[in-house]
């Protein structure tokens, strides 16, 4: 949180309203404590993002627990913030275990 400041500064240099960023490295199994958790250490960030006018875009990554798109996309509509996106990587999720990265897509590109 106290790095956000920076961070923005670096996207202002950069000329970018996005800044990518990632789920929290997987310890766990997916469950909805890890969820939970989850939503509530991004919304924060997303309020904080959007009042300086920044997107915070979460790209699921096969080392967090947000590694299959539908995870991921579950938790931008949790997070439930216009500065909270997906960026999705289809190919994160097939590393990720993902059954069928592609059955969820009516989920993702909302």
């Amino acid at each position: 949180m106290d790095r956000l400041p920076h961070i923005f500064r670096i996207a202002e240099i950069l000329d970018t309203p996005f800044i990518r960023v990632f789920g929290f490295q997987k310890i766990s199994e997916f469950n909805d404590v890890v969820f939970a958790h989850a939503v509530d250490r991004f919304s924060q960030p997303a309020k904080i993002a959007r009042d300086a006018g920044y997107t915070l875009v979460m790209e699921n990554c096969p080392h967090t627990n947000f590694g299959w798109g539908a995870n991921a996309a579950k938790l931008v509509k949790a997070v439930n913030s216009p500065a909270f996106r997906l960026l999705w990587d289809p190919a994160g999720g097939v590393r990720a275990g993902e059954p069928d990265c592609i059955a969820a897509i009516s989920e993702i590109l909302p």
